[in-house]
């Protein structure tokens, strides 16, 4: 439980004046491209419009849609989509068991645009709320080895900034999902991503954030 804590963190804790998870902030990438490599990275409609939107692509170029045999989500996730023969999860395809976007070098060829997952990666956030207050804690995410270092510099803001606006992304798309899983004729993948254009033109305002 998170009430639980052992005295000699808890006095250290009160002695530093600052959490133990806030030495997380200093977490810097050392682009080793690990996280990218055999991951699913599941993406809402607000990432694929700004992938989209800001590489030029087609949306098939970069998005696949994932079996039920290739998933631990359970089945009645909010991300499964339904389709007339199966459904999928909405994720980002790979090259070479890689994602599509990271080169030779290991390097994300879509960086200004990247989904909100990856830009949050590695940290792991409990808010006080689920999409309102501030941060409880942050852990680093164990999904790959992460070769990082401890001398960069986040701050409790923008990490917050991204979690809350994590949160509701995902609750707008599993809205979305919702919606579509309800229809009977037309569940095509095709059809689907073109649903994820048109909730663009309704949905969308401008949204700014100093995140990296």
């Amino acid at each position: 439980m998170r009430e639980t804590i052992r005295p000699a963190a808890r006095d250290a804790g009160v002695m530093m004046g600052r959490p133990e998870w806030e030495k997380l902030l200093k977490f810097r990438c050392t682009g080793c491209g690990n996280c990218c490599k055999e991951t699913f990275i599941c993406v809402t409609d607000t990432d694929v419009r700004r992938l989209a939107d800001g590489l030029k692509r087609p949306l098939e170029s970069f998005i696949r849609f994932a079996r039920e045999g290739e998933f631990t989500f359970g089945k009645r996730h909010g991300w499964w989509i339904k389709f007339a023969r199966r459904q999928g999860v909405m994720i980002l395809r790979w090259k070479n068991r890689r994602c599509v976007f990271l080169d030779d070098a290991d390097r994300c060829t879509a960086y200004a645009y990247r989904p909100l997952v990856c830009r949050s990666h590695p940290f792991e956030v409990t808010l006080t709320g689920e999409d309102t207050g501030g941060i409880e804690d942050i852990k680093l995410m164990k999904l790959t080895p992460c070769p990082h270092e401890l001398d960069g510099n986040h701050t409790r803001r923008e990490i917050g900034l991204l979690e809350r606006l994590h949160w509701r992304e995902s609750a707008r798309y599993v809205d979305l999902v919702k919606r579509w899983n309800k229809r009977r004729t037309g569940r095509t993948p095709a059809a689907f991503l073109r649903e994820v254009l048109a909730a663009g033109r309704v949905d969308d305002t401008p949204r700014r954030t100093n995140a990296t």
